[in-house]
């Protein structure tokens, strides 16, 4: 049986789809058009943003601040048009943490509105031209904080560390600590590996807000090399404080567009002793790395004795030691492993030796990463705050 469909369908089908052509039409232009408007929007807000950040560089010149917002947003182009700021859409003022304030005297924080206005394409078919795109955001000093880049701090606790010299430490520990809290984010990360031959991992990362009374409870507790939970005193192996840390770090699950970094502190250069024993290598952190490394200087040689039948055979294995070269030339390799994850490696050498504080800056530092010397035990803490405010960054958080 054969269907067939009346002339008269087929008419009115094509009478409905005439009718419903300009409403598709309309749908597929608005969803093609408010496309380019929701890029737009968050171009419009980076403009902001930039314009808002780079004010604040100003606030005491404010026609000066106004001039560098503008400047800023310029660099902005949404669909090769400049993002606009009027010089009454920067406005200077108070923020309490909920509420802004205009003012022009004693400002703290700068409001900044840009906008743009975009062409629309498709539906200026039903009449909309262009769509007005605007964007607030507001900076200002230490007012919200941004992400500060997860750090750990690898400390030397060996035995030429004495008793008011580790306390100088755990005061340098804790004063990087308290400058990374009153500087960033809560969810900036900080872990504590202490070194000495091999590493003891004090504390695995915690974010500073949460994990502020626990952090500052294994600062608290360092203690001098072979005390109780600390290493054992087996001379001095930067490369095992550069280890520990960077396996934190490369477990640390970092957000993208957060930095990481190391913060290495030392007394003295390199001081080999016996440390590959099948005993150093079962700890977390740098030691079953130790133990891929102390293989390496293992000789394997078989001996026979006997012919034919009795021909009799045993191997054994002689575990050589590292020497301070060893642990320069793993020093190195760690180097170029956190240089090529992009992680920085600062250094500060408590000392005054020219031999110590070379092999800091040519052997440990990496990255952007810089080198500080502290001549006394009480200048550690300043070197740790510089560090802070140097990967911390002066510049604010977004207020809005």
């Amino acid at each position: 049986m054969r269907l067939h469909t009346r002339p008269e369908n087929r008419g009115n089908a094509a009478i409905i789809l005439v009718l419903l052509l300009p409403v598709v039409l309309g749908f597929v232009a608005m969803a093609l058009d408010w496309g380019a408007v929701s890029v737009a929007r968050a171009q419009v807000q980076t403009a902001a943003d930039a314009a808002a950040m780079a004010a604040t560089a100003s606030m005491d010149d404010q026609a000066g601040a106004r001039r560098l917002a503008q400047r800023y947003a310029a660099e902005v182009r949404v669909n090769n048009l400049p993002v606009q700021i009027r010089d009454e859409d920067v406005v200077f003022g108070t923020w309490n943490g909920t509420t802004f304030t205009p003012t022009t005297v004693n400002p703290t924080v700068v409001k900044v509105t840009a906008s743009a206005d975009l062409p629309m394409t498709l539906t200026k078919i039903f009449g909309l031209d262009s769509v007005h795109v605007a964007s607030v955001a507001g900076a200002g000093p230490r007012v919200v904080p941004k992400r500060a880049p997860d750090i750990v701090m690898a400390l030397d606790v060996t035995g030429s560390m004495d008793t008011t010299e580790i306390a100088q430490e755990r005061a340098a520990a804790q004063a990087l600590l308290d400058c990374v809290h009153d500087r960033s984010s809560g969810d900036s990360k900080i872990g504590i590996v202490l070194f000495t031959g091999v590493d003891t991992v004090q504390s695995q990362m915690l974010e500073v807000e949460s994990g502020y009374a626990t952090l500052r409870s294994k600062i608290s507790a360092i203690r001098g090399c072979g005390s109780s939970g600390m290493p054992a005193c087996s001379g001095t192996n930067q490369s095992a404080g550069m280890g520990g840390a960077l396996v934190m770090l490369q477990n640390a699950a970092t957000p993208d567009g957060v930095g990481q970094a190391i913060l290495v502190e030392s007394d003295g250069e390199p001081n080999a002793d016996s440390i590959c024993t099948s005993s150093n290598y079962t700890a977390t952190g740098w030691r079953p790395r130790l133990k891929t490394l102390c293989s390496a200087l293992a000789t394997t040689k078989t001996t026979c004795t006997g012919s034919g039948a009795k021909r009799k055979c045993t191997t054994t294995t002689t575990q050589s030691q590292p020497t301070e070269a060893n642990y320069q030339t793993w020093a190195d390799s760690y180097v170029s492993e956190a240089e090529a994850s992009d992680i920085d490696i600062y250094t500060v050498y408590y000392g005054s030796e020219a031999a110590g504080i070379a092999y800091m800056a040519d052997h440990v530092a990496a990255g952007d990463g810089f080198s500080l010397t502290a001549p006394t035990a009480s200048q550690m803490d300043d070197a740790f705050e510089d560090i802070c405010e140097a990967y911390t960054g002066a510049s604010a958080g977004m207020v809005f």
